[in-house]
């Protein structure tokens, strides 16, 4: 799926230049002409504090993160669970009311330990909570689902159409969150948008900020897009790989209106490839401490 997935993308590009539109033009037109995106943040008090009040500041009206304390793994679920409330307690107080907090589980819990975390993190009304368990089992996500008032997001492991109306039909999600490069391309992922849709259902895209705006763009059902859009690699002198990065302003992704994904290669830049060097990112965030493993030494959920 993966493969199929980026040679989906690269013909609708191709389609897109071949005909001088940009793609969402030609998955029936933008509906907007901005998506609102949210942005990570670091995931250690007081940092978690400190990059939301930052992000806020710079106009981001959405942050997520797991809110889980390094090594959470080697510790009781009790401690775990009170260091959750503590970080999204110190968010909400930090940035108020006006942004939405999504929260990030990274399926590593047992569905009651799900129930009861989102039951005690309910009072903060917290946007949506990803993956409170992992995805395999959709009858036990729908009963997470049942016992709670949070909203769920999950699909970024899912691969197909299949795999999404399973969690539709089990009424086991309120928005999906599958990957352009996962889950079909353009192709598949406007047959995901449209079932979503009649079920009501929002569409927060994973990653891949820079392809996903087209379709963020045209589906009537979009909430979120994951990510901002990266300052990609360049050269010493300043010459950039990639051209026609779509622009940001504030917390929104402004729909680009060049042809196919609007992006192009900087051949300039290509042919200086071995002086190419990583730009510093907008929003740096930090990574979580690997591997992941319990204090028996048992391998744990990343």
């Amino acid at each position: 799926m993966n493969a199929l997935s980026v040679i989906d993308i690269a013909l609708w590009d191709i389609a897109g230049k071949h005909y001088g539109e940009p793609i969402h033009h030609l998955l029936g037109g933008p509906v907007k002409n901005r998506v609102r995106f949210y942005a990570h943040i670091a995931e250690t008090l007081p940092q978690v504090v400190e990059h939301a009040v930052e992000l806020v500041k710079a106009g981001i009206t959405a942050a997520r993160w797991a809110p889980m304390e390094l090594n959470f793994q080697k510790k009781r679920y009790s401690r775990v669970m009170q260091d959750a409330v503590d970080q999204v307690r110190a968010i909400r107080e930090a940035v108020g009311d006006d942004v939405d907090i999504c929260l990030d589980f990274h399926g590593r819990f047992e569905p009651w330990e799900a129930v009861t975390m989102m039951k005690e993190l309910e009072k903060f009304h917290p946007f949506f909570v990803e993956d409170p368990i992992l995805h395999e089992n959709i009858d036990q996500m729908a009963d997470v689902a049942a016992y709670s008032n949070v909203p769920i997001a999950t699909g970024e492991r899912l691969y197909t159409i299949h795999d999404f109306m399973q969690l539709l039909s089990r009424k086991a999600v309120r928005m999906v969150r599958p990957d352009l490069c996962i889950a079909g391309g353009f192709t598949g992922l406007k047959k995901i948008a449209a079932m979503t849709e009649a079920c009501y259902v929002g569409v927060i895209l994973h990653l891949n900020p820079i392809p996903s705006v087209h379709l963020d763009a045209a589906i009537q059902n979009f909430t979120l897009q994951e990510g901002v859009i990266p300052q990609v690699i360049g050269t010493k002198e300043g010459k950039p790989l990639l051209k026609g990065l779509s622009k940001m302003e504030g917390g929104y992704i402004i729909v680009p209106n060049r042809p196919g994904l609007g992006i192009e290669f900087n051949d300039e830049a290509v042919r200086d490839f071995d002086q190419l060097q990583r730009a510093t990112p907008r929003f740096p965030g930090t990574s979580p401490q690997r591997p992941f493993f319990r204090e028996d030494t048992s391998f744990a959920e990343w």
